[in-house]
């Protein structure tokens, strides 16, 4: 019955319909009977027939009303799945609440909108405690970025919880099939984050000021993003005990978190 339903580009919307992929998706997310699971964008419910399977409870937010009409009717009468219509990127706090605590993401999220419902979602009062989740390669290899090479998505993320790209997809998994790579993560929340969640947003936007010339010196960088005086740029380096010269991606994790405690003190 879905036979006629195209692809909406609006949407970002790439069918994933690989089934040794979602095996391997499904694999990695350890799930366990009764666990609460959201899934974004379920399109054509190839990956929520799975999950239902599991004996999980699943949610799944779905904006395209001809899929949730079409293809995802099949779920009607399954009790434990709820397809919602919902725009994943203006999340409604009751609908997260539905899921209850904890709850698990595991999602082949929008290519147009992945980025900022990943981080909408971890950064809420009421986070995914794991998420298993399908992203462009370039955006995955960067939240899962290497301390030697780490950019804003990977400062970021490293600062409350711990990443890893798990494998690579193929466009042929997909209909219609995209013009690049994609990957699949796994992100769990650190116990002890290294970023209270209240301080999240502001940290955010230290890590977009501090990697504003990311090509420049540090105290270049931190000066030209964060408006502040070239002096003042080495007095924070130095009270984070680093070196003004290194270059912005050079930087780990701890030490962008330390620049950001010291930013909070001038």
């Amino acid at each position: 019955m879905d036979i006629n339903l195209v692809a909406k580009k609006q949407f970002g919307q790439h069918f994933l319909h690989d089934n040794s992929i979602i095996n391997k998706i499904i694999a990695h997310s350890d799930i366990k009977e009764n666990d609460n699971i959201l899934e974004i964008g379920p399109g054509k419910g190839s990956l929520t027939s799975l999950l239902a399977k599991s004996k999980a409870n699943i949610i799944g937010l779905e904006i395209d009303r001809d899929l949730i009409n079409g293809p995802l009717k099949k779920f009607e009468h399954c009790t434990n799945v709820t397809i919602l219509e919902s725009d994943a990127n203006n999340l409604n706090t009751n609908i997260i609440d539905l899921l209850g605590m904890p709850y698990k993401l595991i999602s082949n999220l929008p290519y147009n909108a992945g980025t900022h419902i990943l981080t909408s979602l971890l950064t809420s009062s009421n986070p995914p405690q794991i998420s298993v989740v399908m992203l462009q390669r370039e955006v995955a290899n960067n939240i899962c970025g290497k301390d030697s090479k780490l950019g804003i998505l990977g400062a970021f993320f490293k600062s409350f919880a711990n990443t890893k790209v798990l494998f690579t997809v193929r466009p042929s998994s997909f209909r219609p099939p995209p013009k690049v790579m994609s990957s699949v993560i796994k992100i769990d929340l650190l116990d002890n984050p290294l970023i209270n969640r209240d301080q999240l947003e502001s940290y955010k936007n230290f890590l977009y000021g501090g990697f504003s010339a990311p090509r420049k010196q540090l105290h270049n960088s931190l000066s030209h993003g964060l408006q502040i005086s070239l002096p003042v740029a080495k007095q924070l380096i130095s009270n984070a005990e680093l070196d003004a010269t290194i270059r912005p991606e050079k930087l780990t994790v701890e030490n962008w978190v330390k620049l950001f405690e010291k930013f909070l003190e001038i």
